[in-house]
């Protein structure tokens, strides 16, 4: 229940995702063999606390194809080889008994994962998946210099006990690394500190709990379009976070067009629409105009004139600040105008969307073409004037 919860919340926000520093060749000492500590579990956690070593835990069983791959590809590799070196490795069989216990004690559910502890045996932090040997040893590096890991994110927060966002950074951080005991107890601290979603953790936190309590009294995921998402809606009524609200509408419009009600999605969409936080206003309006595109067949009037009002109140947006900067005297710089011609190209190509969503494909090809104008060497919008034509 915990595990299915806080997968659940973890939707909201993107997954921790850090690049350390990569080892160049020359820094990559003559090819060697890996060194796997022969001894148990326990013997491997002595071992490290005594010589002051990290634990490095391989999860990487023989039916998993991908596991293979970070056998034959990665771990063999000079560079990753190097990495791991002064680790104390342990290559766990999740197929056998001992291996099995270290699975369900890590909360391990995806193969390969490497999992890395301090020298005491705290979960610090976690590469899930295949990753090549470079990416490895940047990791290694990141991990080390205590960038993102639990220990820093729980020094953060140790440092401003109040902060209910690093209390839900560092719960996510402990459920990505297995300790699902010590997230749920820093979740329940944030429901008892902030039960009416003052704050955005707070709001994403009550949004969850009731999107879990919708999906359980429904049936499951399976049986969405039989969800009632009422409770949702008053959930999302009461929070006292403006973006959480925010964020609360798109989740029940993404969940609405997932059960088959367009029309109540674009309901959700309107009520998020205007409070939306102004610097991500360009970036939400592109995602809903582009989904509010892929449900077009059979959208009403006031449905279809929504997509062009938030289209074109993006572009207007955009262009107010660009009036205010050149009124201020702001000179861009080459760099800064390519970003800047690159912004409006995606606006632009946004309403070229939303006239397609209209019916109005000239309009649309005018826009696509000043888009390109904008920035060609765009290669999506390079294919988008052929796409606007042969659609129907």
């Amino acid at each position: 229940m915990v595990s299915s919860m806080l997968s659940l919340l973890f939707a909201l926000g993107a997954p921790f995702v850090c690049q350390g520093s990569v080892a160049s060749a020359a820094d990559v000492p003559s090819a060697q063999a890996l060194q796997w500590y022969e001894g148990s579990y326990n013997r491997a956690l002595s071992e490290a606390r005594k010589e002051q070593r990290e634990v490095v835990l391989v999860f990487a069983p023989e039916w998993s194809n991908y596991s293979a791959k970070l056998r034959a590809e990665t771990l063999v590799d000079p560079a990753a080889v190097a990495a791991l070196q002064s680790s104390v490795c342990l290559d766990v069989d999740p197929d056998s008994s001992r291996g099995a216990q270290i699975v369900r004690l890590h909360n391990v559910d995806t193969f390969p994962t490497i999992a890395v502890l301090t020298s005491k045996g705290a979960a610090e932090d976690r590469i899930v998946g295949f990753i090549p040997a470079q990416a490895l040893v940047g990791e290694m590096a990141r991990i080390r210099s205590g960038t993102e890991t639990v220990s820093a994110l729980r020094d953060r927060q140790t440092a401003a006990p109040d902060d209910l966002s690093l209390r839900n950074d560092l719960a996510n951080k402990l459920a990505w690394v297995g300790d699902l005991r010590g997230a749920q107890k820093l979740l329940k601290s944030i429901r008892r500190d902030d039960p009416t979603g003052a704050t955005l953790a707070g709001a994403r936190l009550i949004m969850q709990d009731t999107i879990d309590q919708v999906a359980a009294d429904g049936g499951g995921p399976a049986l969405l379009v039989q969800w009632d998402l009422s409770p949702l809606q008053t959930s999302i009524e009461r929070l006292e976070n403006v973006v959480g609200r925010a964020e609360g509408w798109n989740r029940l419009a993404t969940l609405e067009r997932q059960a088959g009600r367009p029309d109540k999605a674009i309901a959700a969409w309107r009520r998020a629409w205007s409070e939306v936080p102004a610097g991500n206003i360009a970036n939400w309006t592109r995602e809903t105009v582009n989904t509010i595109f892929g449900v077009r067949d059979g959208l009403d009037e006031d449905s279809r004139a929504f997509a062009m009002e938030i289209a074109q109140a993006a572009l207007a947006s955009e262009n107010e600040a660009v009036e205010r900067d050149e009124l201020a005297g702001v000179v861009l710089d080459e760099t800064e105008q390519v970003a800047a011609n690159a912004r409006r190209a995606m606006l632009l190509d946004t309403l070229a969307f939303a006239h397609i969503i209209n019916g109005e494909r000239e309009q649309a090809l005018t826009l696509a073409a000043e888009a390109l104008a904008l920035d060609p060497e765009n290669e999506e919008l390079q294919q988008r004037a052929a796409f606007f034509l042969a659609d129907t």
